[in-house]
């Protein structure tokens, strides 16, 4: 389980939807195997954020099983304050 989930995450753990949510993931792992457990289980990698975060789309029934995967370190959801990297520095 991850060390850290947001709050505003937790609702969607159990959900059934198929809806697609943006999530923040972060990882103390190989981020480029992390992706590819993130794509078995229907999500997409969106973007790459700092050294060791991925952006995702993923459906809301899937983020349980994202919480489960063990290299998983942080789950949030997308907000306006983080930038990919190839958005430059703000």
């Amino acid at each position: 389980m991850p060390e850290f989930i947001e709050r505003d995450v937790r609702p969607l753990r159990g959900a059934s939807s198929s809806e697609h949510t943006i999530l923040l993931v972060g990882t103390e792992d190989n981020r480029d195997e992390l992706g590819d457990k993130i794509a078995d289980i229907g999500g997409e990698i969106l973007d790459r954020i700092g050294r060791s975060g991925l952006r995702i789309s993923i459906p809301q029934a899937k983020v349980d099983d994202l919480c489960e995967i063990e290299s998983v370190a942080s789950v949030e959801l997308d907000k306006d304050d983080v930038y990919p990297q190839n958005q430059g520095n703000l």
